[in-house]
This record gives C-alpha cells, structure tokens and sequence, in this order.
C-alpha cells in the first residue's frame, strides 16, 4: 500500500502524500464485474498501454451515493469505506469521461440481480430433518425422572416437619407441667393466706414477711402469665407451618 497511486490520469493523489498531509483518502481496489471495471477503465483517460490489475482509484472521485454504507457512516461519525457494487468513479474526471453517457438503469437493475443471486446461492439451505421418536421417548423419561426426584424431596421435607412436631410436642408438655407445678404452689400461699385473718396475720407477721410473701405472690403470677402466652404463641405458630406445608 506504501506505492499506491490513483490511475485516473489527472489525479496526482497517492498513499505516502496523503498520509504524509493528513488527507482522509481511501484506495479502490476495481470491481470483479468486467462491465463495471471497464467503465472505471475507460474514466481514467489513460493513453499509455496498462492493465488495471492490482490498480486503484482515490475516494476523490466517488460521491457520497456510491457507497453503501453512507447512512451506517454518517450515524457513527465515520468515513463510509464501502462501494456499492454498481459505483463508478464520476468527480474529479477530464471533461471526456464525465459527458460520457453513464451505465444506463437496465444494465445496472441487472447487476444488482446478478450479485443478490450471487449472495444467494452462497448461503447453505437448511433442511428441516423429521424429529425421531426416541426424542419424545426420552422427553417422557426426563419429565417422569424428574417428577420422582421432586416426590423423594417433598418426602425428605415431610419427614423433617415431623421430627420437629415432635420436638415441639416434647417441649410443650414440659412447660405445661412446669405450669401445673407452680398452680399448685400459688394455690398454697392463697389457701394458707385465707386462713387466717388478715388481723392475725400482720400480728404474727412482720412487715418484711409479709412484704416477702406478697412478692412471691407477684412473681409466681407474672411466670405462670409469660408460660401461657409463649405456649400459646409457639402454638398458633405450628398450626400455621403445618397448615402452609399442607
């Protein structure tokens, strides 16, 4: 690419200047289609015998509706860099070339066909194969494998719930007798108390005693309240997780 010239006769662009200087140029390699390349033949006005391979022609003579990918370039900011497949150089060009009468509509309706039946015929056709019956087969035995495995973990859930029911039917009874032990001894100090008279008892009793007694008495209450109320909480908890799992 460091030799690359432009071979259009009048044009004096080539790769080490424009680089030297900066200027955004691109180099056309010519069109495979031997109709098109002739005509980028015939529009660099050159006299002396040459051949047009491994030439190239400067993007100074395309305008920006020979490239195809103008829109892509415009929305990105960039150069457009690829040609249309019926592109011809027509700027910058001796006054010969550019009254020349260009490719006429037909031929280049006929170009663009020919490379659309190119990109075509390139492009590998998929035949839809019939699905065999093993497949289902082995759709129905994932699907069956796969409800088993579900059935063993619920199985492994329930099991898990049952241990724990238990254990928290053990715990319960616990504190219900630890309940029932300290009724008993509340019932006691009452029955003790309404014995005697109140009279009798502060004489018999001094005020620390009687303070001590009656503390006791607050105590006792206050535990058999809170036993009752986490009982009945830890109750209407496991109600609700069996009522869930269910």
């Amino acid at each position: 690419m460091s030799g690359t010239v432009c071979s259009v006769a009048v044009c004096k662009s080539n790769f080490r200047r424009a680089k030297r200087e900066g200027e955004l140029i691109r180099f056309f390699t010519f069109p495979k289609n031997p109709e098109i390349c002739k005509e980028w033949e015939r529009r660099c006005y050159r006299k002396d015998p040459w051949s047009s391979k491994n030439k190239r022609i400067c993007s100074k003579h395309f305008t920006d509706k020979d490239y195809q990918d103008r829109l892509q370039a415009q929305l990105l900011n960039l150069r457009p860099q690829k040609l249309k497949p019926t592109a011809v150089p027509s700027l910058h060009l001796l006054p010969e070339t550019t009254s020349h009468l260009e490719l006429s509509k037909s031929n280049e309706k006929k170009l663009v066909k020919k490379n659309r039946k190119q990109i075509f015929d390139k492009v590998p056709v998929r035949e839809d194969k019939p699905i065999p019956e093993s497949a289902s087969v082995e759709i129905e035995e994932d699907f069956s494998n796969n409800s088993e495995c579900e059935v063993d973990i619920l199985k492994n859930k329930m099991n898990i719930l049952v241990k724990e029911n238990g254990k928290l039917k053990k715990l319960l009874e616990e504190k219900n007798q630890q309940v029932t032990l300290l009724q008993q001894k509340l019932n006691e100090l009452e029955s003790l108390i309404s014995r005697k008279n109140v009279s009798n008892f502060e004489e018999n009793t001094s005020p620390n005693q009687l303070d001590i007694v009656l503390k006791k008495i607050k105590n006792t209450q206050k535990v058999i309240e809170g036993l009752t109320k986490s009982q009945g909480v830890r109750s209407s908890s496991r109600k609700r997780k069996l009522t869930n799992k269910k």
